[in-house]
């Protein structure tokens, strides 16, 4: 990898954890606003505006999730880690401490894609899959704090 290219991903990086900064303030807000009436069995009885910040919440946490996950490959990249297979991403991941296990994290992307790909009509599904959501959104916050502070140590050239 030339310097230039590796100063690039850097650049990009850094970028991206600006992006996530910013994006996890809006998750953050969410989190907190749903936090007065989740966890809870059913969806059954919510106000429309109470309805309209969860699906902020849900489309928020998919978009964190989504770029984390993108800067995550960076890191891999500028590592020289084979990133063409995820897997590999995530076992790196792991091995640097951003997240606990490869198992928290695959837990966060099933999530996500069910958040983006199915929807229960049911309300007790629905309750049960934003309370998972409300749950495991502090992993993100505590992903993108890793993720963070390895870059901060391992590429301090980057940060300006």
């Amino acid at each position: 990898m030339t310097t230039a290219t590796h100063a690039d991903l850097i650049a990009a990086l850094y970028a991206k954890l600006d992006q996530l900064g910013r994006m996890a303030g809006h998750l953050e807000y969410s989190h907190n606003k749903a936090a007065a009436w989740l966890p809870r069995a059913t969806l059954a009885g919510l106000e429309p505006d109470q309805l309209e910040s969860l699906a902020a919440l849900k489309g928020r946490y998919s978009e964190m999730q989504d770029h984390l996950a993108a800067a995550m490959r960076l890191v891999a990249r500028i590592e020289e880690v084979n990133a063409d297979a995820f897997t590999y991403v995530v076992n790196f991941m792991e091995k640097i401490g951003v997240i606990p296990s490869a198992a928290d994290w695959n837990e966060a992307r099933a999530l996500r894609n069910d958040a983006a790909h199915a929807y229960s009509e049911q309300a007790e599904e629905q309750g049960e899959f934003f309370n998972q959501v409300f749950q495991k959104t502090p992993f993100l916050f505590e992903t993108l704090a890793a993720l963070g502070n390895f870059c901060r140590r391992t590429y301090p050239e980057g940060k300006q």
